[in-house]
């Protein structure tokens, strides 16, 4: 038991790290799928794909991808994906290569050889701190602004939309960011597209 504890098994779907991230390492979900797209835009997450043909058959080997390819988002049933920046004629399956570890990335616990942050004096309630592991994130922030506007239809989901809608927010949140003392933490519109794609997908389902 003790050998197994010392030696877990590797992590090599996605959707198993996105559970490690969230489950073990207390990161909020978006927050997770975004440390998972800067570690894969850097380099340090490695992804392999398999080419899939008809019934999800798959055909070929394996092959490595790098950020040229794409980005990872979650898909309608909240699974993690990684979408080509140009299509592909056929579907494929992706998982963390075998030489990577995803454990070593995010470990449990920093290095010993890792100096402590320094601390900061206590003003007041950070409202980029949630509490969960993680840097300071916007998420909940620009989440509530993106629901505001759907409920009080400022915005009306459409199939395909998402993509325009969420640049509209990284402008919002471009200038209201800034409106915090410190600023609040930049995010792009594909991060923003990933925290409302929920939101979005449930609206557009309940007008169809």
């Amino acid at each position: 038991m003790a050998e197994a504890a010392d030696h877990p098994t590797p992590i090599k779907d996605l959707d198993d790290l996105l559970r490690y991230l969230t489950e073990e390492l207390g990161y909020e979900k978006y927050d997770a799928l975004w440390e998972m797209e800067k570690k894969y835009l850097d380099g340090q997450l490695q992804l392999e794909k398999q080419d899939l043909i008809r019934d999800d058959e798959p055909y070929g080997d394996w092959i490595a991808i790098n950020a040229l390819y794409g980005h990872i988002e979650l898909n309608r049933r909240g699974r993690v994906r990684v979408v080509p920046l140009t299509p592909l004629w056929r579907e494929a399956n992706y998982r963390i290569a075998e030489r990577c570890d995803a454990r070593a990335i995010w470990p449990r616990r920093p290095p010993a050889s890792e100096a402590a942050p320094a601390q900061q004096p206590v003003v007041g309630l950070d409202p980029f701190r949630t509490g969960a592991a993680g840097r300071p994130t916007a998420a909940h922030i620009v989440l509530d602004e993106a629901k505001r506007r759907i409920v009080e239809k400022e915005v009306t989901p459409t199939s395909g939309g998402l993509t325009a809608f969420s640049e509209k927010l990284a402008g919002w949140w471009d200038v209201k960011r800034k409106t915090f003392e410190p600023h609040g933490p930049e995010m792009k519109a594909p991060r923003i597209a990933n925290v409302v794609r929920d939101e979005w997908n449930n609206a557009l389902a309940a007008r169809n």
